[in-house]
This record gives C-alpha cells, sequence and structure tokens, in this order.
C-alpha cells in the first residue's frame, strides 16, 4: 500500500481556470463520497523536493520565464497509488519534459513526474470502485481535448494533504 503522506516539495502546474472550476467540483464530490482530502486541482512536476535555502527565489526567477502551453487529454483512467487513484491523463509533451529539465537543478534532489495527469481523489479504494469512478467520468472530460497551463506552483508536501501549504506562485507568460 502507497503512503499517504508526501515528502518535502512539490512543483505543480495549474491549468486554466475553465478547466480547474470544471474539475474543482469533482474532486470535492469524490472527497465527500470517499472521506478523502481536498486539493487544488494540478499536475506534478516534481516532488519529493528537497528545498535549498533560496528555493522560492529560484522557482519564482525560474518560472517567470516560462510561456504558457497547452497538454493534451488521452481520458481518465485509475492506479492502485494512493495519490493517482482517479486521474485525468495527459499527454506527455515535449513543452512539459522542456519544463521539467529547464527547473530541476532548483532543488537537492527531486522526483520527476513523467507520467502527467490531474488526480480526481486520493484514496485507497478498491480496484473494482477506481475502475466504476473512471468510467463514470469519462463522459465528464470527452469534450475537453486539450488543457492550457497557465501557472506554476511551488508547495511544501510534507505530511498528509491537510498540512500542505503553497509557498509561491508564478503565472506563466501568455503566448
Amino acid at each position: 500500500m502507497h503512503s499517504e503522506k508526501g515528502a518535502g516539495a512539490s512543483v505543480w502546474l495549474i491549468p486554466q481556470k475553465e478547466i480547474s472550476s470544471s474539475i474543482s467540483p469533482i474532486i470535492s464530490t469524490l472527497s465527500q463520497k470517499y472521506s478523502s482530502p481536498l486539493f487544488e486541482p494540478h499536475i506534478t512536476l516534481f516532488n519529493n523536493c528537497e528545498l535549498k535555502n533560496n528555493s522560492i527565489e529560484l522557482f519564482k526567477k525560474t518560472f517567470r520565464e516560462f510561456n504558457e502551453f497547452a497538454m493534451d487529454v488521452t481520458g481518465v483512467d485509475y492506479d492502485n497509488e494512493y495519490f493517482k487513484c482517479v486521474f485525468l491523463s495527459l499527454k506527455l509533451s515535449e513543452n512539459f519534459k522542456d519544463f521539467a529539465k529547464k527547473s530541476e537543478f532548483m532543488f537537492k534532489s527531486s522526483e520527476i513526474e513523467l507520467t502527467p495527469h490531474i488526480s480526481l481523489i486520493y484514496s485507497h479504494i478498491a480496484e473494482d470502485e477506481r475502475k466504476k469512478i473512471a468510467n463514470s467520468l469519462s463522459d465528464n472530460f470527452k469534450s475537453i481535448e486539450k488543457i492550457q497551463i497557465k501557472k506554476a506552483k511551488l508547495y511544501l508536501t510534507s505530511g498528509t494533504v491537510y498540512s500542505w501549504k503553497e509557498l509561491a506562485s508564478v503565472s506563466l507568460n501568455k503566448i
């Protein structure tokens, strides 16, 4: 069973408001139904980062240089990992890989997340239930082909989701 606790810090990419506004109520509904934590819709770029003294300043400086970009939606899926129980799957893009490559220097150590997704629930529910949720949500996302990435956020993600804290937020450059 995978841990319900994060470690260190994480870099999240935040989709445009219209997408976040349509995903947040789904996360909220699933959270209430399965007694799981609420969280902001996001795509994890890095997790388990060890912060340096100047990580927040480096984060802001680095991400101010990046442009907004789009990611293709590939569907709703599920996994046995707590933080990836049911999720909106996204196609790995060159822009996403470029973001990772150009920003990994900020941290002493980190895990790059090269399976981009937006989690819809964090939980340890049974596989048949995860599959049922994924199938029931598929229609909600059929009309969404792309997600525009508008912001990057640095979060302290040590401990449980309830203790996570936003450290910095940067709007990406409009293209």
